[in-house]
């Protein structure tokens, strides 16, 4: 182990719900804490810098960065109450905290189901000017450019993936909210393909699946596992073992390329 940082606690360097942390420079860090927000880290030799990002947001889920000084970063907008509970994507100046502007993923009804079940979750990826999205526990692979605008949004096919429906008033809470999937993470491979890692709750325990979604929404792969998918080097997947933090396990995905 080459370093350690931080600590559980609410003062400086003390972390709540760390979730990310993503570089942004030479030994330059940012860390998105789902309860402390968006946090600056600094190695230095032998020493060790935290410094809060102080933003507009009331939640952030996942970071990138940009280059320039600036990274996309999803979250809420506003504080408390009166946060909106609408996943938005942010595009934040990492040394004043500023929000240059805002893209919203989701329109109309697709915002409306969306927000229905609180799928404030955004997984997003930037390749080159686009970014590659999506929200929440909806069947589909939005494309934007830098300036915000809709390139495209393809509904991809899984076996697998089980998107949300509103909740109905004659079950519990707990078993609709089994009854969905949730995105974790997107991965860009180089030949314009996407990889759509998902989360779902089934019986108390996390089942995991990975689908690779081609540029005009089709499927290629699609398969469940119990392990989380930790990272994708190359044709290569790496995920880590439920029984032993110490133990990964590796997959290979077919023709692929990142």
């Amino acid at each position: 182990m080459r370093w350690t940082a931080g600590r559980k606690g609410w003062g400086p360097g003390e972390l709540q719900l760390p979730a990310q942390v993503v570089s942004v420079g030479e030994d330059e860090y940012v860390v998105v804490d789902g309860r402390r927000g968006i946090l600056g880290l600094s190695l230095g030799g032998d020493s060790i810098a935290w410094r809060t990002i102080s933003t507009s947001l009331g939640k952030s889920f996942q970071a990138a960065p940009l280059g320039g000084g600036t990274a996309i970063v999803a979250g809420y907008e506003g504080q408390g109450r009166t946060s909106q509970r609408i996943p938005l994507l942010h595009f934040l100046d990492l040394a004043t905290g500023a929000i240059d502007s805002s893209i919203v993923p989701m329109l109309g009804d697709e915002l409306q189901t969306a927000t229905t079940f609180n799928a404030g979750v955004v997984a997003f990826t930037n390749v080159g000017d686009t970014l590659v999205v999506t929200v929440g526990a909806v069947d589909t692979v939005y494309r934007y450019s830098r300036s915000g605008d809709r390139l495209s949004a393809r509904v991809f096919e899984s076996n697998h993936f089980q998107t949300a429906t509103l909740m109905p008033g004659t079950i519990p809470r707990q078993y609709w909210r089994e009854s969905f999937s949730r995105h974790h993470k997107l991965y860009a491979l180089l030949d314009g393909r996407v990889l759509v890692s998902h989360v779902r709750l089934w019986g108390g325990e996390h089942m995991w699946g990975t689908i690779v979604v081609g540029r005009d929404g089709s499927t290629m792969f699609d398969i469940l596992h119990r392990e989380p998918l930790l990272a994708v080097r190359g044709d290569t997947l790496v995920f880590a073992s439920t029984d032993d933090p110490a133990r990964w396990y590796f997959g290979i995905i077919p023709g692929a390329e990142l």
